[in-house]
């Protein structure tokens, strides 16, 4: 069987759909398979030794102009991916942009979701489907689900995370040797979503409190444009300035403190993640890469579905209010009379207390 997985953004989700890959693997151990990503997902799945191909939807090339993608680029997909003869397409996004796909890859099965995980038009393109069940809310389950036309009942959820020997060595280097019994901590304050991002200042001052208290290494972690956010907690824990360092930067310092990481891939986040005693995030892809290598989470949820979208395991907490009654309203802006409360009214000493617990918790193990 030759089977095409759909699901071509974003990088949490994109994490979340690994153990649909995993359940497939075990049961059809034969099966070609390959993945339909995004250019900026893919290096999450490349080369990853479960999928046979990797076929790259060109994103920005499309962004750029949709008449000239769909002539050259896009054509070209549609073609290689009808060169695969893909017996069966699984479409994990359930958007028009994915299910399109599932019809452009020419797989004579495509199945999808139904019912209100089946968004905007993607129900069209179809011929499979697969309603909502209870006791599938969260999105993992909702894509396991999607395996059951395949004869796959309720498998395990297991994350094949898979790091090159080259992008581990970069996570090794990043901490550096020395600094035994010191916890090492990795802290997101970024998100894709204002109603996602606890404030950046609570953040710092949670790092503070937890090198005081538990004599850690934490390190702040950031992508393009979120320079301002870690300034912002450095500030607040009394430090100076950050220093951002360069692509080539290796490693943060051995001493209990605060610390910048240096710039890395997603992959590389990934693998420094997977060193650590403990993550602190929000509804956001490092959240869920640390999730997926459980490593010991904390995940502050604002807009977003906790039920739906936390972090998979039972070595994580998760944090959210239920004030105010919006809540989960989904929404990349907030509207309600008390800007972000969700997330305002989540206290720095409730978070510091919860990290506090899975250190102690977690302690050699």
């Amino acid at each position: 069987m030759r089977i095409l997985l759909v699901r071509l953004s974003a990088l949490g989700d994109i994490l979340h759909a690994l153990p649909a890959l995993a359940a497939i693997r075990e049961a059809l151990p034969g099966a070609c398979i390959g993945w339909l990503v995004e250019d900026r997902g893919a290096e999450i799945i490349q080369d990853h030794p479960q999928l046979d191909r990797v076929h790259v939807v060109p994103r920005r090339a499309i962004k750029a102009g949709l008449i000239g993608a769909l002539r050259g680029p896009v054509r070209e997909l549609a073609r290689e991916l009808r060169g695969e003869q893909y017996d069966v397409a699984i479409d994990f996004q359930g958007l028009t942009k994915s299910a399109v796909w599932t019809r452009l890859c020419g797989a004579p099965r495509r199945i999808g979701f139904r019912g209100q995980n089946a968004q905007e038009i993607s129900s069209c393109f179809y011929n499979e489907s697969v309603p909502p069940k209870a006791g599938e809310e969260h999105v993992i389950r909702m894509n396991l689900a999607l395996l059951r036309p395949l004869g796959i009942e309720d498998p395990p959820v297991r994350f094949p995370a898979h790091f090159s020997e080259e992008v581990k060595a970069r996570g090794e280097a990043i901490w550096g040797s020395g600094a035994e019994g010191h916890p090492k901590i990795i802290i997101n304050p970024g998100a894709g979503w204002e109603t996602k991002r606890w404030p950046a200042v609570n953040f710092g001052r949670v790092a503070q409190i937890l090198v005081e208290q538990t004599g850690a290494r934490v390190a702040l972690a950031w992508g393009p444009g979120e320079e301002p956010l870690i300034a912002e907690a450095f500030a607040a824990a009394g430090m100076s300035e950050p220093e951002f360092g360069g692509p080539k930067s290796e490693s943060i310092g051995t001493e209990p403190g605060l610390y910048v990481l240096p710039p890395t891939s997603f992959a590389e986040l990934g693998s420094v993640i997977a060193h650590a005693d403990l993550f602190i995030g929000g509804d956001t892809g490092p959240t869920h890469y640390a999730a997926a290598l459980d490593v010991p989470t904390i995940a502050l949820y604002g807009a977003s579905d906790s039920r739906r979208n936390g972090p998979w395991g039972e070595v994580h907490e998760i944090i959210q209010l239920q004030m105010p009654p919006c809540i989960p309203c989904w929404k990349t802006r907030c509207n309600w009379n008390e800007p972000l409360a969700c997330l305002t009214q989540i206290g720095v000493e409730r978070v510091a207390q919860a990290c506090r617990r899975l250190i102690e918790a977690n302690a050699g193990t």
